[in-house]
């Protein structure tokens, strides 16, 4: 029986794969930074296909196992290590198309004709796909997919309830006992926006953590709804948030008092978003672009519409049960949560069918 390549370096009659094995080793550690390792390692290539040539398929095992290492370097550099002929002749496998392009680079087909200055700068493109199926699509999305109607909801409501605080902020604190100018009332979104970059933090990290958590009391299977877990915390601070939001601003307490209201609105905004928009794109990732689609369509119509009411609305209710009201609304609309957290599941069952056709309908476009 043939030696293998330890059996050879042991008995010193393999001294050049010696040489290659034990220096490639420590230069391998430097990330092949070093030309002594690509001078030993582009030496130890040559004695391979050399060899390879030569056995006619018949080859020393050692052989085999230190060429077949050099090749997967080169294959993980991403650089052919040796010709298609060759790996045939070591292995006696076909060697596949090769691909196009390497990681980390860009490949550009040169034999595409670059179009025009004139074409490329052109009002409008020629294209096959249906305008009028790309308008309608969304719209079949938001309508078939509960989950889709949901986190355009809760998106919708963060955003609204932000842009009633802004204009009350606006109204408010310029006025007596305040009297705040531009800068300082510019100051007051501070709260808010640490609140958001918390929640955010709290529904990525520990949201991530929770799912895997939940996935693995699950048997290992991972349910999008899961992401929604940890917003019971989020949804009361929102709620809770707006209520002392009012509460302060009617007694006229010190804008700190205000301010901590808006940081607890903020910390549910950047939670309750991030949390619901990630597990739409988990629930129906081949349709993320009709999605969003129909999800800004709903933040939009809502957001857009409802600051208009807000002036008759503080005129006819004081702040501080306007913003009990806004409170106690933000709570429903968020309490939804816990129709998905138990039956989100039982409901894409149920309408696979149609987020399938979907799909379909997208690739005929």
């Amino acid at each position: 029986m043939q030696a293998t390549l330890v059996e050879e370096l042991r008995a010193g009659r393999n001294k050049g794969w010696a040489r290659l094995n034990y220096t490639s080793t420590v230069f391998a550690l430097l990330d092949g930074l070093s030309s002594v390792f690509h001078h030993f390692y582009d030496t130890g290539l040559t004695a391979f296909r050399a060899e390879l040539a030569e056995s006619a398929g018949r080859f020393n095992e050692g052989t085999l196992a230190a060429g077949l290492l050099l090749c997967t370097v080169r294959i993980v550099q991403g650089s052919p290590a040796t010709d298609d002929a060759t790996m045939e002749l070591a292995t006696g496998v076909t060697t596949p198309e090769p691909l196009l392009f390497t990681a980390g680079q860009n490949y550009v087909d040169k034999t595409i004709p670059m179009r025009s200055g004139r074409q490329r700068l052109q009002w409008s493109t020629p294209t096959d796909e249906s305008l009028w199926k790309l308008f309608y699509t969304p719209a079949l999305v938001l309508i078939m997919l509960p989950h889709v109607i949901f986190t355009g909801f809760q998106w919708a409501q963060g955003v609204v309830w932000l842009t009633v605080l802004a204009t009350i902020i606006s109204i408010v604190f310029s006025a007596p006992p305040y009297n705040m100018n531009a800068a300082q009332l510019g100051y007051l979104g501070i709260g808010p926006m640490i609140g958001n970059l918390i929640g955010s933090i709290y529904s990525g990290v520990l949201g991530d953590r929770a799912v895997v958590w939940l996935a693995k009391r699950n048997k290992g299977y991972f349910e999008p709804e899961f992401r929604l877990y940890t917003l019971i915390t989020s949804i009361i601070a929102q709620a809770v948030g707006l209520i002392l939001f009012g509460y302060f601003i009617q007694r006229g307490a010190h804008w700190v008092y205000p301010s901590i209201g808006g940081l607890l609105f903020g910390f549910g905004l950047g939670s309750i978003s991030d949390a619901s928009l990630t597990m739409a794109i988990d629930c129906y990732i081949e349709l993320t672009g009709p999605s969003f689609v129909a999800i800004t369509f709903i933040r939009n119509a809502i957001s857009n519409a409802l600051p208009f009411s807000v002036t008759p609305w503080m005129a006819a209710m004081n702040l501080q049960n306007m913003f009990i009201l806004s409170g106690a609304i933000s709570f429903s609309v968020n309490g939804t949560t816990g129709v998905f957290v138990v039956y989100g599941k039982r409901i894409r069952r149920r309408l696979a069918p149609r987020y399938y056709t979907l799909i379909e309908r997208q690739a005929r476009l």
